[in-house]
């Protein structure tokens, strides 16, 4: 389970889905996809900004300056749980988000 130091850091930097997210500059967010016949959490991805768009065709803009990029996902059959490094070293077993 989540301490309320490590639910504060994931608020503090920015682990949420909100409209209008990147125009706000969170740098973060976290989504969390259920699979409700089991009653189970089939999928979480981990998403991070990216605020400079990749080489485009001549004449090509983007019509947002910011998108975000999928950096992490996970299922169930990753025996190991959640882990990643970045923004900070997070670790969660599945044990964990069983509701």
């Amino acid at each position: 389970m989540l301490d309320d130091e490590q639910v504060a850091a994931f608020i503090a930097n920015g682990f949420v889905r909100l409209p209008g997210a990147a125009s706000a500059s969170v740098p973060w967010y976290w989504e969390v996809t259920l699979a409700q016949a089991t009653s189970t959490i089939a999928t979480v991805r981990a998403y991070g900004l990216e605020t400079e768009p990749g080489k485009l065709p001549d004449g090509v803009r983007p019509l947002r300056p910011a998108n975000y990029l999928l950096t992490g996902e996970w299922t169930p059959a990753d025996e190991d749980g959640i882990r990643i490094d970045f923004p900070f070293p997070i670790t969660i077993p599945w044990t964990e988000l069983e509701y």
